[in-house]
């Protein structure tokens, strides 16, 4: 039985249908002709599903998959290029409400996954270019595919929807939800202000919609840190040494970033229109400080998710070192790893670095000591928001 909806299933074609070992796995595409599509043989078929029965081995089992080739009509460099500078560049994807829903679907942009290979081919040797991608392809698309089964059974046997769901919840009872925080920042962006206390109230819904990209941080350090080790260490054969090195080397980008987004909003939007102060206020301040906010806003969404050195994006480099050293020290089996919580797992990756008296990259409790205080700096995002006399969270 197919995880697709019929809406789906009338907009991709079904290519295949493979069994084994009580396993399902049924291919479909939404355009079928091309170079890239041409690539998705009977050898590539059989890789992946080799990928998905393969996962067992680490105690992920898999039924019923449905796997999506999305193809588009051209192959444009450009584009792919434009994407891997924005930190956009999307191999894969799981959906979170097939998640929610415990279907088990996986988007591969094999467009993409193509173009990036020749980008990469072209910028070592000009010659060849095509054929080395095409050699490049299947690797890259099989380590993508591993990473993404990696999240559909990781998000529900680490239990982190719960506390995410709670978290992003406690947050939207200050804001008054989602949409009131976007009509904020779209207030603030079209200038739409009459006073001071509408000013105020557009400033506490952007800053729930930043603090709730800070909260998503936590979350990618544990789910795409689990994925991107698994899919390194079990596809592409790399060392937890490695993983562990190249998150030493990003780490201080990573702390850059998010002391950046406290100053921002300490002396920035924050400070300026909730600045308790006897000089009374004038209309005329108005303007200059819807401005301000605004200019703020921008810049701290942008240190967040914009390009390859923003907070999110760089926890891709940073998180794979949490999972490799646990599992480099305490050989903790995966399995047991991928049961854990993002809380739990950062309390576990402290544990494990002070018993081998190691300074972590990561720290959310207080009495550790790490290169990267998220858990201090959060709380003191908190803190700042009741100190500028923002609004208190509603019970």
């Amino acid at each position: 039985m197919t995880n697709l909806s019929l809406i789906q299933r009338l907009r991709y074609s079904l290519l295949n249908e493979m069994q084994y070992d009580n396993c399902t796995v049924r291919f479909w595409a939404n355009y079928k002709r091309g170079l890239v599509f041409s690539l998705i043989d009977g050898r590539l078929l059989n890789e992946i599903m080799s990928v998905v029965l393969k996962t067992k081995r680490i105690g992920f089992v898999f039924n019923d998959v449905d796997i999506v080739f999305k193809v588009e009509k051209k192959v444009s460099r450009e584009k792919v290029k434009e994407k891997l500078h924005n930190s956009s560049l999307e191999l894969g994807k799981v959906v979170i409400d097939d998640l929610d829903k415990s279907k088990d679907v996986i988007y591969l942009n094999i467009e993409d996954v193509f173009s990036l290979e020749l980008l990469q081919s072209h910028s070592e040797q000009p010659e060849n270019i095509r054929e080395r991608a095409k050699d490049n392809f299947r690797k890259t698309l099989l380590a993508c595919l591993i990473h993404e089964l990696v999240h559909l059974r990781h998000y529900h046997m680490s239990n982190s929807k719960q506390i995410r769901k709670k978290n992003i919840a406690r947050l939207e009872r200050i804001s008054g939800g989602e949409k009131r925080e976007l009509a904020g920042l779209k207030h603030l962006e079209r200038k739409k202000v009459k006073d001071l206390e509408t000013l105020q109230k557009y400033v506490l819904q952007a800053y729930i919609n930043v603090r709730k990209l800070v909260e998503e941080v936590k979350l990618r350090i544990c789910w795409e840190g689990m994925a991107l080790f698994i899919e390194k260490f079990v596809i592409e054969a790399r060392s937890c040494d490695e993983m562990i090195q190249v998150g030493e080397k990003h780490i201080s980008e990573m702390k850059a970033s998010f002391e950046f987004i406290l100053t921002a909003l300490e002396f920035g939007s924050l400070k300026r229109v909730y600045k308790k102060s006897p000089v009374p206020f004038r209309k005329s301040d108005l303007a200059e400080l819807v401005l301000c906010a605004r200019g703020s806003f921008d810049t701290l969404v942008s240190k967040i998710i914009g390009d390859k050195n923003a907070l999110i994006p760089l926890t891709y480099k940073v998180a794979p070192a949490i999972p490799a050293t646990i599992f480099k020290f305490e050989r903790m089996p995966i399995k047991t790893m991928a049961k854990l919580n993002h809380v739990t797992l950062l309390r576990e990756y402290e544990s494990v670095c002070m018993k081998h008296g190691i300074t972590p990259l990561i720290a959310i409790t207080s009495r550790t000591n790490a290169v990267f205080h998220l858990g201090k700096g959060i709380r003191k995002m908190n803190r700042l928001r009741k100190d500028m006399g923002m609004l208190a969270e509603k019970k």
